[in-house]
């Protein structure tokens, strides 16, 4: 009986290389099988797949359909909509073939069919079985949710987190054209490659690509970095700029035009040494013919890397979570390849088009150079990169598929699954990360490379334009008490065009960042004047305890800053300690107490507020009249006298003794012990 098999994923070439090289090994032992892709109408599915299986299609043994699908959320009635229509789609489609197969390689195209096979399946109505291939080192959010129907879920990289019972660490398959049949690079691969493609034999090159559509980041990085990576004569770089991709991003023109303003700085012969492809068909000969690789983080491009046996720097995309970042992580933490991280400057608008995510050149330029002058270690590198590879995952992952549909009695025997160092910071929300941080405290309790990884993910959020990343990266901050990070916040703390709660959360982080001096004063004076209450009420608690802590542990200082700033302080906090927020009005309060020079000049302040309708508000009084006596500005007996008769000491509740009460003598007794 011919074996009927669809595949579905899409949307990028990571998603249909895998399910290009599983086809391959299936045709070697299904040689009459019926072939099926399921995709999405405009994506790289639409015109890989024609190619890679055009003889299947001549031999009238391929078919390529379309279903609706979309990305968003699911609470949007047109993306809603779109799921329901591919989700009938998919049901007709798969009654309709009855496949023995259905392999998944994620994206949003394969949630339709995915969903209809599990309830079809539950319903009785196919046999279908069901192998869900993941992969990045971190979990997409279309196969978390399609775990649940699959059969299995193979996975490519060692340390992703999948059901036990379902999981089988397979690797990455890899298309025949792309790597050699012994699956590392030879020297004679090497010297034929450079023959056909007309490079020097002793050349160092460079091949650096982005993918079919380019990457702004490696392109400007790479152009960026010419004049130190061309310094050395002997050094070629092969860039692939990527086709034009409508109006939003021109690879090849951006790269032209930021070669021409570089011309002065670059050596006579750049233009032979620095080789420009706007689309590059026979990758398979330009590994061979290469020393260095730079490429993103995607699957795919690291797995082919990893099959060629060859050294790489490793620049993770952001914005679609930690996955690319988490898979170079993976190697790197192995010695395979070297990652730096893309971020854009967080202390420029977000909503600036011009301030897009990229890489220091200068540091690219020295890594990479570090590795050519190295070749040893490059070479290392390789040979680490060539063990994550094996050449028999594309038969492999087919003796999966065949066991799956019954052809095969027993389970094939599978990778070995490498250990790897948890990774305590990739992979977990800002949340996660700042409850790792709180719980380490300080950030020198931290590892170089946590403090490393938690410096992306503080960049990265500060600079996203929403409401909750920013004010979260803010807190992570001051929680970690990362002081490299300090002008961050002092810059968001009063910049009007971000959102009121990242200014409020700014003023949080300067507070557990327990760094003082001027500049923080001057920052936390302004925040007495915004807009939003809850701004106000952290810049006035922030600029107590910094104050306080700085009273108590360094004199000097806080006569220095009292000195520079405290009239300004004294005059803004009786306008706090009159506001209509009870919040703010204590923090007024404490700063007077603070920084008054004698008693008889705020009793006024304190005494309105000895009957206030909030006892918090008369158990800050108290709290600031401990102060006052720790400070001598008043003599224990006068305070005594007023809260004995002139203070309301109730508190709220129904209880015997009034709280307000036992606050009242506890500070008073720890007032008079340190006063004594």
């Amino acid at each position: 009986m011919t074996k009927k098999i669809l595949f579905t994923g899409g949307g990028t070439g990571g998603h249909v290389s895998p399910n290009i090289a599983i086809s391959q090994g299936l045709q070697k032992r299904y040689p009459e099988a019926q072939f099926h892709y399921v995709g999405k109408k405009g994506k790289s599915e639409e015109s890989m797949i024609p190619k890679a299986w055009k003889d299947l299609f001549d031999a009238g043994r391929a078919k390529l359909s379309f279903v609706s699908t979309t990305s968003g959320s699911v609470k949007k009635p047109s993306v809603l909509l779109q799921l329901g229509l591919g989700f009938v789609q998919a049901c007709a489609l798969l009654l309709t073939q009855r496949p023995d197969m259905i392999i998944a390689t994620g994206g949003y195209v394969s949630a339709p069919i995915l969903i209809a096979g599990g309830v079809l399946k539950k319903l009785r109505l196919i046999k279908s079985k069901i192998m869900l291939h993941e992969a990045n080192a971190e979990l997409g959010k279309m196969n978390r949710i399609a775990i649940r129907f699959a059969d299995r879920v193979a996975y490519s990289f060692p340390g992703t987190e999948l059901p036990a019972d379902k999981s089988r660490f397979v690797g990455y398959p890899v298309r025949e054209h792309i790597v050699s049949s012994v699956g590392v690079r030879t020297d004679e691969d090497r010297r034929v490659a450079r023959e056909v493609l007309g490079l020097p034999k002793d050349a160092k090159v460079i091949f650096a690509f982005g993918g079919s559509q380019g990457a702004r980041t490696i392109n400007r990085g790479i152009v960026d970095a010419l004049p130190m990576l061309l310094s050395d004569p002997d050094v070629i770089v092969i860039l692939g700029t990527g086709k034009q991709n409508s109006s939003v991003y021109s690879g090849k023109q951006d790269v032209e035009e930021r070669f021409k303003n570089l011309a002065s700085k670059l050596p006579e012969d750049a233009n032979e040494r620095f080789i420009q492809l706007e689309f590059i068909d026979n990758m398979g000969q330009y590994y061979a013919a290469t020393d260095l690789v730079v490429c993103r983080g995607g699957a795919g491009s690291l797995v082919e890397i990893c099959a060629n046996g060859l050294p790489s720097i490793c620049i993770p995309k952001v914005g679609a979570g930690d996955h690319q970042a988490v898979n170079g992580r993976v190697l790197e933490r192995l010695g395979a390849t070297r990652v730096i991280f893309e971020s854009k400057d967080p202390l420029r608008p977000a909503n600036d088009p011009t301030n897009v995510e990229c890489i220091d050149a200068n540091v690219f330029a020295t890594v990479a150079l570090e590795l050519l002058a190295n070749p040893e270690s490059m070479k290392r590198m390789g040979e680490i990169a060539a063990t994550q590879y094996d050449v028999e995952t594309t038969n492999k992952c087919a003796d999966l598929v065949q066991y799956l549909m019954g052809d095969s009695s027993n389970e094939p025997q599978l990778r070995e699954e490498p250990e790897l160092p948890e990774e305590t910071i990739l992979g977990k929300g800002l949340l996660g990360v700042i409850a790792y941080v709180r719980r380490h405290r300080t950030s020198s309790n931290l590892t170089d490379e946590e403090r490393r990884m938690v410096f992306y993910k503080i960049d990265n959020a500060a600079a996203a334009n929403n409401f909750v990343d920013p004010a979260r990266a803010c807190r992570l901050i001051g929680w970690g008490r990362f002081g490299e990070r300090r002008q961050l916040l002092e810059r968001f703390a009063v910049d009007n065009s971000k959102s009121p709660f990242t200014r409020r959360d700014a003023f949080v982080g300067l507070r557990l960042l327990e760094e003082v001096d001027s500049d923080v004063v001057s920052v936390c004076l302004k925040g007495f004047d915004d807009s939003y209450f809850e701004t106000v009420n952290e810049a006035a608690y922030a600029l107590f305890s910094l104050l306080n802590r700085e009273r108590i542990g360094n004199t000097e200082s806080f006569s220095s800053l009292v000195s520079q700033h405290g009239t300004e302080i004294f005059k803004k906090a009786q306008t706090l300690a009159n506001s209509k927020e009870f919040d703010i009005r204590m923090n007024g309060l404490a700063l007077l107490a603070l920084t008054s020079s004698d008693f008889s000049s705020v009793e006024p302040f304190f005494q309105r507020n000895y009957f206030h309708p909030s006892w918090q508000v008369r158990k800050k009084i108290v709290e600031c009249f401990a102060l006052l006596i720790e400070r001598g500005l008043v003599d224990r007996e006068r305070i005594r006298e007023i809260l004995t008769f002139e203070f309301l000491q109730t508190s709220n509740g129904f209880a015997v003794e009034f709280q307000l009460k036992g606050e009242i003598k506890k500070v008073f007794n720890s007032a008079q012990s340190s006063h004594t």
